[in-house]
């Protein structure tokens, strides 16, 4: 399933037991980020503004029990700007 961060955003949940990701009502076990390696991946398309929804959905990602590639230690140390 390949999906853009707000494609994410408007059609996943996670399990508030379990914590288990769930996109399109199926379990995800493993997310491969092809986006979000600099600091523009999360802004409006066109703008300065940051889209509080991707980050939020980052942020929702890295809290589910899916195995992450690059992980988040990885991928910060590789950000362009903090």
């Amino acid at each position: 399933m390949r999906k853009t961060l707000l494609e994410i955003a408007s059609d996943s949940a996670i399990d508030s037991t379990t914590s288990c990701l769930s996109v399109a009502g199926k379990e995800i076990g493993f997310v491969y980020y092809r986006t979000g390696y600099q600091a523009d991946h999360y802004m409006v398309a066109g703008t300065q503004d940051w889209d509080e929804r991707k980050w939020d959905t980052r942020t929702m990602l890295e809290c589910s029990t899916a195995i992450k590639c690059p992980s988040i230690d990885l991928h910060l140390t590789t950000f362009k700007k903090f």
